[in-house]
């Protein structure tokens, strides 16, 4: 499932003015004619240029390449992750709430915690 997050603008640059993200899925484009510059951008309407690097990055030891496709795989698998994370709480809220907290390890309550906390991370709060 694909949504549209909605964000604010930093201070500056449109003050409070509210933008939704250029939809999903992300692409890693090679600028023509370049070695060191990428493109991130959407293949699908709208289309566009998301991020661009211009080259200045003329190092062979660069990272950019890399960082970009990092950038890419992250944004893509985002909705994903945070849908199966969220459906894995409400399973095991609703197991708790069948059969109360018998049987979870200190381990297994500390992953729980965490994952509350990188839902909660990944929706902004």
């Amino acid at each position: 499932m694909k949504t549209q997050e909605k964000a604010s603008h930093p201070k500056g640059e449109g003050g409070n003015n509210v933008t939704e993200h250029t939809p999903t899925p992300w692409i890693v484009t090679h600028q023509t004619g370049s070695d060191f510059s990428f493109d991130i951008v959407s293949p699908q309407e709208p289309r566009g240029i998301i991020v661009g690097s211009t080259g200045s990055c003329m190092d062979v030891n660069s990272r950019s390449g890399a960082d970009a496709a990092f950038i890419v795989r992250a944004v893509n698998s985002h909705e994903a992750l945070l849908e199966a994370a969220k459906r894995i709480i409400d399973s095991i809220n609703e197991e708790q709430r069948n059969n109360g907290l018998v049987g979870y390890t200190e381990g297994f309550v500390i992953a729980f915690d965490d994952l509350q906390k990188a839902i909660a991370q990944a929706e902004g709060k």
